[in-house]
């Protein structure tokens, strides 16, 4: 804490005032580890025996529900708030024959990763639609494939070695300076792409490719700690933000949502892509090219960029801390109960899966004490969680 003694100057207390705003900001922003790879987490939903009860698209136990389908769209404060609300639930379910598994804050992290990750796993194009995304999009007039179409540009029959959108999405990125100059040439409309289109129009070219499809390439997972490291080594941190880091001359991209298919991230980056090389010509900046599995990375880590970035109202957190009894237990900040240790000093709580795995694990602990006590066991929404979690973390 620091005391002011004496001011001469009402600037210095304004630069100090800010100083504390940024410092409760960047506590309020809670940043969690990237995941080397998201399926890591695939290991500890099978070793925990989460698997038992819970499927994931169908494939799993039939005794909870379906994961891929109520935790997909969360955030990991959702993730975690879903997870605390329904221990009890899990109890009743699992007392017979196995208690509620205990999980370390990195098993948490990689758990939290892999259910945050299912959407970002695409569908199967279908060819049906790709073929009216092929015609909409014009394709045929600068491309052959299949002995049909122009011959402006490169032929595509040799995109049937293509097993993953990915590949195709990132064939297109890096011919797309090219591609633009040639369109605005011909006075043709550019194509945009929503949702599975890349993944369509993929499967439409292998239905009608002459080409053989002996070899086929494709693109493992992308890990969001490579994404990263390739958003910074190509460049792209020099235009747009990430957080705190990065320049003005995009957009900010941990306010735009990418918690979505990967292919839709991909249509999303060739839509914008018109804008990025007209911008960097303007600023005699050199497109970046992607190779390998590197488009996979980019996206995935965009991708995590919401798992990464929790921002919690610290403001709302004490009101939450106050009206679900958090302080009948709890001491925060030297004021509360002394049930349970305090939990702004407490080396467990350094960051947001560091808390939640310790929040987990007393889960049921918590749950016994408050039934003697005739206290209502908390509940917590989605934003509840964070903004809470936020709280504790600005009171360190």
């Amino acid at each position: 804490m620091i005391r002011l003694i004496k001011c001469e100057s009402l600037s210095l207390v304004a630069l100090l005032a800010v100083a504390v705003l940024c410092s409760v900001l960047r506590l309020a922003a809670q940043e969690i580890p990237l995941p080397n790879s998201p399926l890591d987490g695939q290991s500890v939903f099978v070793d925990k025996g989460c698997v038992k009860c819970h499927s994931i698209m169908g494939k799993g136990g039939k005794i909870g529900s379906d994961l891929a389908k109520i935790q997909a769209s969360h955030s990991p404060a959702g993730i975690v708030a879903m997870m605390w609300n329904h221990v009890s639930d899990m109890r009743k379910a699992m007392e017979v024959w196995q208690t509620i598994p205990k999980l370390n804050e990195s098993e948490l992290a990689n758990l939290v990763a892999y259910l945050f990750s299912i959407s970002y796993f695409d569908e199967p194009g279908d060819a049906v639609r790709g073929k009216l995304v092929f015609e909409r999009s014009g394709c045929q007039k600068c491309h052959q494939v299949g002995g049909a179409g122009g011959k402006i540009g490169l032929p595509l029959d040799k995109v049937k070695q293509f097993g993953s959108p990915l590949f195709l999405a990132q064939a297109m990125w890096n011919h797309g300076l090219g591609m633009s100059r040639t369109m605005e040439r011909l006075g043709l409309k550019r194509p945009t792409f929503k949702g599975s289109e890349i993944a369509d129009l993929l499967r439409y070219l292998h239905s009608i490719s002459h080409a053989s499809a002996e070899n086929v390439s494709y693109m493992i997972p992308g890990s969001p700690k490579n994404g990263e490291k390739l958003f910074q080594t190509k460049g792209c941190i020099n235009c747009h933000k990430i957080g705190a880091k990065g320049k003005s001359v995009g957009p900010d991209l941990t306010k735009k949502e990418f918690h979505r298919g990967a292919t839709a991230i991909a249509g999303a980056m060739w839509n914008h892509g018109f804008m990025m090389w007209k911008k960097m010509k303007d600023l005699d900046i050199a497109s970046p090219k992607l190779e390998g599995n590197e488009m996979a990375d980019v996206i995935s880590y965009l991708y995590f960029l919401e798992f990464q970035h929790q921002t919690g109202n610290p403001a709302r957190g004490k009101e939450l801390v106050e009206t679900k009894g958090c302080t009948n237990c709890h001491a925060i900040g030297g004021r509360g109960g002394m049930v349970g240790p305090e939990l702004a000093r407490s080396q467990h709580f350094s960051n947001f899966i560091a808390i939640a795995a310790r929040m987990w694990n007393h889960n049921l602990d918590m749950q016994e004490r408050m039934k003697e006590s005739n206290i209502p066991f908390p509940r917590f929404a989605e934003h509840e969680m964070i903004d809470l979690l936020a709280y504790i973390r600005f009171q360190k």
